[in-house]
């Protein structure tokens, strides 16, 4: 019997992946323009990409085609697959594959996975909440320590932002975080230039 590998790949029926997500008790949707991005267990050479074999899946939106930032959303692995840096390799694989015009890619995230994405290349985006006020802006401090806090198996500095990596957000970013935190006061803005 032949090894099963896992692939990586952004060919990928929508409805496939909203399968995988219902599958894993996860809502997504797609927002824009979507760029879809999962990994898959196979024991076939060919990528046949079905609901069945998708193990991991993560979606990079641009809400409006002019937008130079993009939504990096919907990162689910499923859970006999975590622990492998599954994860990690996926959104480097999406960061490295992704072919939307756009410069800055942002996560909303709650503060216990920054280490997570720190360790992917995202940054606190701590001066976006300082100069719009938003809610929770004092959890970037909290967050920068929590970060420093939390075990990594490789520990990465934490990122200083500077006005170059930390633009204002669009307005409809903007309006999407306000929405989330109605829900889940704590997320933070994480953010990363595009390669």
């Amino acid at each position: 019997m032949p090894d099963k590998t896992i692939r990586f790949s952004a060919n990928a029926a929508k409805n496939d992946i909203k399968r995988f997500y219902r599958h894993q008790n996860y809502s997504a949707k797609f927002k824009g323009y979507d760029q879809v991005f999962f990994a898959i267990q196979s024991e076939k050479q060919a990528i046949e990409c079905q609901s069945e074999n998708i193990i991991a899946s993560v979606i990079i939106s641009q809400l409006k085609q002019d937008h130079k930032q993009a939504l990096l959303h919907g990162l689910v692995v499923d859970n006999v697959h975590r622990g492998k840096k599954l994860g990690t390799k996926l959104i480097n694989y999406a960061l490295k594959q992704c072919s939307l015009p756009v410069e800055h890619i942002v996560c909303f995230a709650e503060p216990r996975l920054a280490p997570f994405y720190v360790n992917c290349g995202f940054a606190f985006a701590d001066n976006y909440l300082a100069e719009n006020n938003v809610a929770g802006k004092n959890l970037v401090e909290k967050n920068v320590q929590t970060a420093k806090l939390m075990p990594t198996l490789e520990p990465q500095p934490i990122p200083e932002l500077t006005p170059t990596i930390t633009p204002k957000l669009t307005p409809e970013l903007a309006a999407r975080f306000a929405s989330y935190q109605k829900y889940q006061a704590d997320l933070t803005i994480f953010i990363r230039p595009l390669y």
